[in-house]
């Protein structure tokens, strides 16, 4: 019995089966004022600016735990990128939908893609992430960015921003604001954040939702109509539905 027990002690451990998974990366030429559109789905996406004129696309592509017929679905899943009309990536599962085994047994027939992208700070980008956790760092070209049923985080951000929020919540840190800023939520919770001394004014538009700010008398003050901060400047338009917009000040 105790040889039995040593030897059953001597043998390795065995270590969980590894994950489908496979991974995809292009480095694309950007020329200035060339947009960049990024469509992203159901998992990360991590946008960095940086000093080159390139576009560097890191895309993995990974099965969850128990997936129906994983290695299948990492497969069909696409991460396209073309440049017919400036610079377009995106997400692709539609080889995946139009195939008959999905409507066999239960669980997720998409895999998580996890996207890591670098572009030039001042390049136009234009974003729409859905079901995903979304940041981006260190930008100061226009931007339109939609996130829809996830979460998104921005920092270092210099330039033109327009944001809007689906049953999502958001934390975006500008430098200032510029002219035709706009965030917009509905069902979810924006903060701004925005250095102390910076002039501007709130324009808020709230429907059934709240609009506060930390720029007033009091932290958290309920904003309901045009209101200048530090005597005024630049307008930050600020659209809540059923949601909450926060204005705070940067620490």
């Amino acid at each position: 019995m105790k040889f039995v027990l040593t030897a059953l002690l001597a043998l390795p451990l065995c270590a969980a089966p590894a994950l489908d998974s496979r991974e995809v990366t292009k480095v694309v030429n950007w020329k200035p004022d060339v947009p960049v559109v990024i469509e992203a789905e159901r998992g990360t996406l991590e946008v960095m600016g940086w000093d080159q004129p390139k576009v560097d696309v890191y895309a993995k592509i990974e099965a969850e735990t128990g997936m129906f017929r994983a290695k299948y679905a990492v497969e069909e899943t696409q991460v396209l990128i073309d440049e017919v009309a400036g610079i377009r990536i995106r997400v692709d599962f539609s080889k995946i939908q139009q195939s008959s085994w999905q409507i066999f047994g239960g669980g997720s027939t998409r895999p998580k893609v996890h996207l890591k992208i670098k572009v030039p700070r001042s390049a136009p980008l234009r974003v729409k992430s859905t079901v995903a956790t979304t940041t981006l760092a260190d930008l100061r070209g226009e931007m339109e960015i939609e996130s829809i049923r996830g979460s998104i985080k921005m920092s270092g951000i210099d330039g033109l921003v327009r944001l809007k929020t689906v049953v999502g919540d958001a934390e975006l840190h500008l430098a200032k604001v510029t002219s035709g800023t706009r965030v917009e939520t509905v069902r979810g919770n924006i903060q701004v954040f925005l250095p102390a001394k910076v002039k501007f004014d709130i324009e808020p538009d709230a429907t059934r939702g709240e609009v506060r700010s930390d720029f007033g008398k009091t932290a958290g003050e309920l904003i309901k109509e045009r209101t200048k901060v530090n005597g005024g400047g630049p307008s930050l338009r600020v659209v809540t539905t059923r949601g909450t917009v926060e204005i705070k000040k940067q620490v």
